[in-house]
């Protein structure tokens, strides 16, 4: 649909993280709750069903082949597998990273998974764990980074069809992670100017030939919404879109595209805000709940699709939690 109206869904999350298309009716919710961490939906998002505990201390992030045949969730201390879209999961427990922050999906050939996240000991590390099974169960773990202070926070791993890039955050300058080897190196690139260097960055996205990220500027506090776009994600190639969202919103939490309606939308805490090509975008879109984090556009089936537009009824998104705040 256009976005402008929204149904709230029934769910049994009291936080939810991050939602994705599971095939053509399904649709898998993460977060936390009192008995479920991850949810699913058979209807198009209108109801949602819990699916236990599949990561014990809160789920950030899902990701799903187009066709639902194989999901992945991932979040503090483990990760899921889900082959029956969504209804069941196996728990995998690696020990190279302590908490995954973003999980995405490469279609054949690549047939890829991309973990990133962080190992808290012996000193901060930023993990990426790449999977070229197919399977998800087998993965390759990469350190990239330690830092001294703080937290080295990764987020939505995006594809292109032959360079991986990750968006990260505190680093000075800020950038990203690139891999042109499946994953199994990696090399950090700053933004470049023009982006100012405290950028922070809260989700990104691939679509309509540009990686997309969006967050916002200010050393110490938000103090302008914005987004950036670059085709090759290499130095000096972003652009600062600039745009602003309201007072109040002073941070774009979700970013994701949907191919049938030929629209880029974000999300800021109560706010939407469109984009048909991500350089420039229209709005914002008041929302009626506090606290959007993350939004997904899909035309039913991830990345492709039937060309059918999405559906007016979506998850709720209104999360408290938002895995790249810390």
């Amino acid at each position: 649909s256009d976005a402008s109206t929204w149904t709230a869904s029934s769910h049994p999350l009291t936080e939810i993280g991050a939602i994705a298309p599971a095939g053509t009716t399904r649709w898998i919710a993460v977060g936390n709750g009192i008995s479920d961490s991850v949810a699913y939906s058979t209807d198009n998002g209108v109801t949602f069903t819990g699916a236990g505990k599949t990561v014990t201390n809160g789920a950030f992030a899902v990701a799903c082949t187009p066709t639902g045949s194989r999901c992945v969730v991932v979040g503090s201390a483990s990760l899921g597998t889900s082959v029956d879209g969504g209804a069941t999961w196996t728990t995998q427990s690696p020990t190279q990273i302590a908490v995954s922050l973003g999980i995405a999906y490469a279609p054949p050939p690549a047939d890829q998974w991309v973990i990133c996240g962080q190992q808290f000991f012996p000193g901060n590390e930023t993990v990426i764990g790449a999977s070229t099974d197919g399977t998800a169960t087998a993965w390759t773990w990469t350190t990239v980074d330690t830092i001294a202070t703080g937290f080295e926070i990764t987020v939505m791993p995006m594809y292109n069809g032959a360079k991986w890039v990750i968006a990260g955050s505190r680093r000075s300058p800020p950038g990203v992670y690139t891999s042109t080897d499946a994953g199994v190196t990696w090399v950090w690139e700053p933004y470049g100017a023009p982006v100012s260097s405290t950028f922070r960055v809260y989700d990104a996205h691939y679509a309509t030939g540009l990686f997309v990220v969006v967050g916002h500027t200010g050393a110490s506090a938000p103090t302008a919404a914005t987004a950036l776009y670059s085709a090759t994600g290499t130095t000096g190639s972003w652009t600062d879109t600039g745009y602003l969202l309201p007072t109040l919103s002073e941070t774009v939490f979700g970013v994701s595209y949907s191919p049938g309606a030929g629209t880029w939308m974000s999300i800021s805490a109560d706010a939407l805000a469109s984009s048909t090509d991500a350089t420039a975008w229209t709005g914002p879109l008041a929302l009626a709940f506090a606290n959007g984090k993350c939004i997904v556009a899909s035309d039913h089936v991830n990345g492709g699709g039937s060309g059918t537009a999405a559906p007016t009824l979506a998850p709720t998104l209104a999360p408290t939690l938002a895995p790249t705040l810390a």
